[in-house]
């Protein structure tokens, strides 16, 4: 990759003592959790929710105060379970909030376990095609699964963001792409949305600002924290420059019953009569022009292509 370093290459212990001081691990808002838990249809009074890759529990705090549901909050790290259960303490949410440290690529659960399995910002840990494989049996008939996905949203992107993604995560694609994976896994298409800019600049990258200088001070003659610290600036200006290009995708989907169409999964918002195309380059949606999407529609199945035009190749409505 030209000799630059990637996130791949940093000693897991720094990964977790750089992240734990922020509040976010990934791209993501409250609003847009909110909005992908509004989508889910069919829960249980109290859901049983499972938070994978839960880092410091933004997600899992949000889930267990917006449902009456039993939330299991896995990470890799001990510390950041930690962080989540003296969270969960401060806000009286002990009862329903537990965690969990465990591998995501092995999670100690029974079968059919859970009503909602919740991935935000977190499957590219274990690859997006083999996480869904992995948990599709930990959930019940009927559950659903949401999962924030790096994607790209415009055809043909510079060579140095290309370089960056294939290095830290070869797997980001297409919308299309991404559905397909869905449906060989065994999930039916709900729901889909692009996570706002905001989501990466203001939640993301600005409180890691902070955290740098401190991260900084407690390394002094660490090159290797030093280094951490210029790849993740050198990330948010990529994005800051091409974020047309890429960002992450809120995917919602409930397990795929047999003879089910997929316009009835469909929550009100997103069915064909209110759907509104947005132009390319919005910054608010997915769209893509015209070409690129029947270029697209060639490669996809016919569930897909049912999604698609439910859709109008929208995967979001306008805020404006």
């Amino acid at each position: 990759m030209n000799g630059q370093i990637s996130i791949n290459d940093f000693d897991f212990q720094l990964i977790c003592e750089y992240f734990a001081s922020v509040d976010r691990q990934g791209p993501g808002t409250d609003a847009a959790t909110r909005k992908a838990l509004e989508l889910t249809e069919g829960l249980p009074p109290h859901p049983d929710i499972c938070d994978i890759g839960c880092g410091t529990g933004s997600s899992a705090l949000l889930l267990a105060r917006e449902t009456q549901g039993r939330v299991t909050a896995v990470d890799l790290f001990p510390r950041f379970i930690r962080q989540v259960e003296s969270q969960a303490a401060r806000y009286g949410l002990s009862e329903r909030l537990k965690g969990c440290v465990a591998d995501m690529a092995g999670l100690p659960f029974s079968d059919a376990s859970f009503d909602l399995l919740w991935a935000e910002g977190s499957i590219y840990n274990v690859g997006f095609g083999r996480g869904l494989r992995l948990w599709h049996r930990l959930l019940r008939p009927g559950g659903c699964i949401a999962v924030s996905e790096a994607t790209w949203f415009l055809p043909e992107p510079p060579q140095d963001v290309l370089d960056f993604w294939n290095d830290a995560y070869p797997e980001i694609d297409t919308m299309p792409r991404k559905l397909q994976l869905l449906e060989q896994a065994g999930y039916e298409p709900l729901a889909a949305f692009r996570l706002p800019k905001e989501a990466w600049t203001e939640a993301f990258y600005r409180p890691q600002a902070t955290a740098q200088e401190k991260f900084l001070k407690a390394h002094p003659d660490s090159a290797t924290a030093r280094s951490l610290v210029d790849n993740q600036r050198r990330e948010a200006q990529l994005y800051e420059k091409y974020h047309d290009y890429y960002g992450y995708a809120f995917l919602h989907r409930p397990q795929a019953p047999v003879g089910r169409r997929m316009e009835a999964c469909l929550p009100r918002p997103f069915r064909r009569k209110d759907a509104q195309k947005i132009p390319g380059r919005t910054g608010r949606g997915f769209s893509m022009p015209t070409g690129h999407a029947m270029s697209y529609m060639n490669n996809v199945s016919e569930a897909q292509r049912r999604f698609f035009t439910t859709l109008p190749f929208c995967m979001t409505k306008s805020n404006s």
